[in-house]
């Protein structure tokens, strides 16, 4: 009954919501040939037989996000380190992720393909750390406990932009950022964070991951890059001592490759979907146009009045960090919801606005007529309506009758139907057609 009334009150009929059309947004792959081969190619130019005596312990850090083909990569990286006659083993790099504990962490990896059995080699999870010093800021700077006590640390990372805007393009999240947050765990991500406060998040991490390569022994990096499609578009080894000279550069590469809404202005943008695997902030704040940072000013563009988030994805395992940069959420979102995970997620990154509740709805139907109707003096049936799979995953979606003529202007764009209503089934909910 709850629902009805709400419905009601919208003061929008069913037959007033935008009609919508289905494109394909056609952009070419990059993926690169022979991915097994590539990063041994590139492990092997990095000359590193001679840096480490045979029979040493190596520790590789692996993330908590959802890179394509990582469990594969990871396996090429175990294997080159074995047949050097070292003795690999695998590390959760993630800072405060899965829920900070040592299990969590672990079956995060799990979650993406690298467990024991099929990277055969041991995985150490633990949070605990040892204080490797303070920087000229007085940060204090943290390394997981067994990082610390190998003679060889290898890094496997994604480099793309980061959510927050205070990066100015000399780092994002990679390389750099998952040794000065990744390797320090809860401790090193707070202490980050906080003193980002005062020195801009930037130097932070600067100031933090130069003490650590002077203390640490960082052998070098993997460092990937992923176009449109998702698909491993560049893959290059560094040397620990190129990482903050190569870095930026390849930042550059990742921003231009980057999935970008194909408008600049929209009324109501509906997301199937939200998850850690898929940004770090569950929606990337780059395609959304939103970051929620205290004191920082939001992009300016893409312009979006309205944000209507539908769930969460089965990879976040409850961590629901972002749906505070959503206007709108269904019931099932907050019912998916771990408290938990989220709280430490968003105060150990000091942005508790990230996990704001927004108002949520039991139906699809009444939430995005609640979006409509709070959008200004626009017609529903003509309003500028998006609908995506998620932030991620940009090749097809859905376009309301208002964005037809900007979409027939774009060559890339292809249109797989006719315009048709929104499809609800009789319990207001859309019917997937992604």
């Amino acid at each position: 009954m709850e629902e009805d009334l709400l419905e009601r009150l919208s003061g929008i009929e069913d037959e007033a919501l935008p009609r919508m059309v289905l494109v394909r947004w056609d952009r070419p792959s990059l993926e690169i040939g022979d991915l097994e081969g590539r990063v041994r190619g590139e492990l092997e130019r990095l000359e590193l037989e001679d840096r480490v005596k045979p029979g040493a312990e190596v520790a590789l850090a692996c993330g908590s996000r959802g890179i394509t083909d990582i469990d594969r990569i990871v396996k090429v990286v175990v294997h080159y380190f074995q047949g050097l006659g070292l003795r690999p083993f695998i590390f959760p790099a993630m800072g405060s992720h899965g829920g900070s504990t040592p299990e969590g962490q672990a079956k995060t990896l799990a979650g993406l393909g690298i467990t024991e059995e099929t990277m055969g080699c041991p995985i150490r999870s633990t949070m605990e750390v040892v204080e490797l010093g303070r920087t000229t800021s007085g940060i204090p700077v943290f390394s997981d406990r067994y990082a610390a006590e190998v003679e060889g640390i290898f890094l496997i990372n994604r480099i793309k932009p980061h959510t927050a805007t205070v990066f100015s393009g000399k780092i994002g999240s990679g390389l750099v950022k998952m040794l000065a947050v990744g390797l320090g765990k809860h401790h090193g991500a707070r202490a980050v964070h906080r003193f980002a406060f005062r020195l801009g998040l930037e130097r932070a991490v600067l100031e933090v991951a130069e003490l650590m390569l002077r203390k640490l022994p960082v052998l070098g990096g993997l460092a990937l890059i992923e176009g449109f499609h998702q698909e491993i578009a560049h893959l290059e080894a560094l040397r620990a001592e190129e990482f903050l000279e190569r870095e930026p550069e390849l930042l550059a590469i990742s921003e231009e490759l980057l999935p970008r809404l194909p408008f600049d202005e929209l009324d109501l943008l509906i997301v199937d979907e939200a998850g850690k695997e898929i940004s770090g902030t569950g929606m990337d704040t780059k395609v959304i146009g939103r970051h929620c940072i205290l004191g920082e000013e939001e992009p300016p563009s893409p312009k979006i009045k309205r944000i209507y988030l539908r769930s969460l994805s089965p990879s976040s395992r409850g961590n629901a960090l972002g749906i505070g940069l959503a206007d709108f959420i269904h019931r099932r979102v907050v019912e998916a919801m771990d408290r938990e995970k989220t709280y430490i997620n968003a105060l150990m990154g000091t942005g508790p606005e990230k996990a704001k509740i927004p108002p949520y709805f039991g139906t699809d139907l009444v939430a995005i007529k609640w979006a409509l109707a709070t959008i200004g003096p626009v017609e529903p049936r003509h309003a500028r309506v998006l609908w995506i799979k998620n932030t991620l995953k940009l090749e097809q979606f859905w376009i309301s009758q208002a964005l037809l003529p900007e979409a027939e202007a774009l060559r890339e764009i292809e249109f797989l139907s006719e315009l048709r209503p929104l499809p609800f089934d009789r319990d207001g909910e859309l019917i997937p057609l992604f």
